[in-house]
């Protein structure tokens, strides 16, 4: 019985390393990025972080005007406009007054990619933020 397992594991062993052979001659090599990739990359997790951390802030603006803001979740999509503006846009679903769960909708504009502002934030119909039209 043990001689049988011990074969059995050394079969199997080396079909797992022909595996991982021709796996590794098979699998496209990866050339080095440019410099301009590099440069590229390096914005793209700088906007990601730019991105995450201003929803982060409407997200908090937001659950300071709740009734009950332990009950908040969130739902929220973010991303650049044409125009070179940081949009926050989505709902949150939270109790209300009397308990009942509502979802309301939210938005939010920061303007300047290179240091955002908010200039503009509603919550519903209620104009929390606005920079914009004035």
């Amino acid at each position: 019985m043990a001689k049988g397992c011990a074969i059995f594991c050394a079969f199997g062993f080396v079909g797992l390393m022909i595996f991982c052979g021709v796996l590794a001659a098979v699998m496209p090599k990866s050339e080095p990025l440019t410099e301009a990739q590099k440069a590229e990359r390096k914005q793209h997790v700088a906007d990601d972080e730019k991105l995450t951390r201003h929803k982060r802030y409407v997200r908090e603006l937001i659950t300071e005007q709740l009734k009950a803001p332990s009950t908040a979740k969130f739902s929220l999509e973010s991303g650049w406009s044409k125009d070179n503006e940081l949009i926050v846009r989505g709902y949150v679903d939270s109790q209300n007054g009397f308990g009942a769960m509502i979802r309301t909708k939210v938005y939010a504009i920061h303007q300047n990619r290179e240091k955002p502002e908010l200039v503009y934030l509603s919550l519903g119909d209620n104009v929390l933020i606005d920079k914009v039209t004035k």
